[in-house]
């Protein structure tokens, strides 16, 4: 008797139901700018799925607005952690650059 691996189970086909959390999550997760995997981490949808409620919430380039950085939302999370990006890239820059004297010792 053979054992046959698991196949993994697809996700069950049912109605988009604004009211539900799961279809408002995925749009919202998506909206964004993360993956469709990262959206499966907290709903259970296939790629097709998503992209279908993607399309049903008018957000089908969302995603791409938020990464290009030119959604409402993008906007805002630029202005409001520009400086404190900024001071971490600061930060790291000023730190003396590590080099292996090993390979500076033919010099």
């Amino acid at each position: 008797m053979s054992h046959q691996p698991e196949l993994p189970l697809k996700p069950k086909r049912r109605r988009i139901d604004w009211s539900n959390p799961q279809d408002l999550q995925a749009v919202v997760i998506a909206s964004l700018g993360f993956s469709n995997k990262c959206i499966r981490e907290y709903c259970d949808f296939s790629d097709g799925q998503i992209s279908y409620r993607m399309k049903l919430a008018n957000s089908g380039t969302a995603r791409k607005d938020f990464r290009d950085g030119t959604s409402p939302l993008a906007r805002q999370i630029i202005s409001k952690n520009s400086k404190m990006a900024l001071g971490r890239v600061e930060r790291l820059i000023a730190k003396p650059h590590r080099t292996n004297p090993l390979l500076n010792s033919h010099k």
